[in-house]
């Protein structure tokens, strides 16, 4: 057995630009509960592109697009451990603290296939079929 806190993949982030927080933004994907998995990572980085744009005033329509593109690149660099920490995120808030070490596997290896146009309704089906 294998304790879900365990089992959380360390998220790679450049934190090359200020005022940004990477790990903040990719995790608000952990919040969602419905939609495709595009729109919602789409919808996460128009609100942070949005959000720095009010910081910063004098930001561009270069720079907006810099931005969208940056987290762009984050979000797909970092996919499959997001779609892996979402499936632990989503036990325990179902309040499951452990998993057999098979399960565990086959829950690795669907976030190896998961695509981005899956729903995350879809995804937390298959999740909870794959712990039942």
């Amino acid at each position: 057995m294998k304790k879900l806190t365990e089992l959380y993949l360390p998220l790679v982030t450049k934190n090359e630009l200020k005022d940004i927080n990477e790990e903040q933004i990719l995790s608000k994907l952990w919040q969602e509960k419905e939609g495709s998995l595009e729109a919602v990572i789409s919808r996460i980085i128009n609100e942070a592109v949005l959000e720095y744009m009010r910081l910063d005033i004098d930001s561009t329509i270069m720079q907006m697009l810099f931005l969208n593109d940056y987290l762009i690149g984050i979000f797909m660099r970092n996919f499959e451990v997001l779609i892996t920490n979402y499936m632990i995120h989503y036990l325990e808030d179902k309040k499951v603290k452990e998993l057999e070490e098979d399960k565990v596997k086959e829950l690795y290896e669907f976030a190896k296939k998961v695509d981005i146009k899956l729903t995350l309704e879809d995804l937390t089906q298959e999740i909870t079929r794959i712990v039942a």
